[in-house]
């Protein structure tokens, strides 16, 4: 029987893995950034009427503003799929879509549930601070499939860093696609209305 403490224990360290570097991918400095990670490419078009621009990979493709850069730096242990990176002021989308094995004995709430553990329970936690200000189980679908999602108030152990995120997690395909969106606590929500509609435009094709 696969019950609540055997997902648990068979998730923990995939979760573990996926929630100490995408923060990290955000807040690493760039000179170190360049040498642990490795390149991939990707097929951008500028051809979108409203002046977006559309990437694309073997898994999905999605639309972000011009405003937005393209990050083809991807972390060597493949936490990350794409990355978008804004300045002045700084914001931070990056989405993976990783294999997830036994994902038809797991769910989204759950994923979810794991993620707000570690965050505010776990010793190896990278946060000081984490207060859930949101937490919806239905209000984001990726290109029609459901997800849970959350939205968080952080301050970072490390350098003291205060901000706020939104984490959506999807199992699609036997897949596992999460989105992290993260920017200072003043900004997030000016972004937020961008980030919907990069949301929105999400196409799978894995």
């Amino acid at each position: 029987m696969f019950n609540i403490e055997s997902r648990r224990t068979f998730f923990i360290p995939f979760i573990f893995i996926l929630l100490i570097f995408l923060p990290l991918t955000f807040f690493i400095d760039e000179n170190i950034m360049h040498k642990i990670y490795g390149q991939e490419s990707a097929e951008i078009s500028k051809e979108n009427s409203d002046g977006w621009q559309t990437f694309s990979n073997s898994k999905f493709s999605f639309m972000y503003p011009e405003n937005w850069t393209l990050e083809k730096k991807i972390s060597k242990f493949h936490v990350l799929d794409a990355k978008l990176i804004k300045d002045n002021p700084f914001s931070f989308l990056g989405i993976s879509f990783s294999f997830l094995p036994n994902s038809e004995k797991l769910n989204n709430d759950f994923v979810l549930q794991q993620a707000e553990d570690f965050g505010k329970n776990s010793p190896n936690s990278i946060y000081s601070a984490y207060e859930i200000l949101e937490k919806n189980l239905t209000k984001y679908s990726i290109d029609g499939n459901p997800s849970a999602s959350h939205i968080v108030q952080y301050q970072l152990v490390e350098n003291g860093i205060d901000g706020k995120l939104l984490e959506i997690y999807a199992i699609i395909n036997n897949n596992l696609f999460t989105l992290d969106y993260r920017s200072t606590i003043e900004n997030f929500d000016t972004d937020l209305p961008v980030i919907n509609k990069i949301i929105n435009s999400i196409k799978i094709t894995k």
